[in-house]
């Protein structure tokens, strides 16, 4: 399991081995662009969250969700082909 609140400035090769990568909100656009890159997804997925709020995709099955860590209701998140 690796952790980290600031994905840019970690060890990359961690998210290159994950299973399934979750990330929440981020303020600043380069962070969100990188995660979004990671994820394959658009970056505008993550500008949209708000608090409590994180996206989950799931490397083996490369399906990507969005929801709220208060429970509710989960959206399937689109990847960027």
């Amino acid at each position: 399991m690796g952790v980290s609140l600031n994905y840019p400035k970690s060890n990359k090769s961690a998210l290159g081995n994950a299973t399934i990568i979750r990330c929440g909100r981020q303020s600043r656009a380069a962070d969100r662009r990188m995660m979004a890159a990671e994820m394959d997804i658009s970056p505008s997925v993550l500008a949209k969250l708000v608090p409590l709020d994180n996206v989950m995709k799931d490397m083996n099955t490369n399906q990507v969700v969005k929801g709220n860590i208060q429970g509710g209701k989960i959206e399937i998140v689109k990847l960027c082909t």
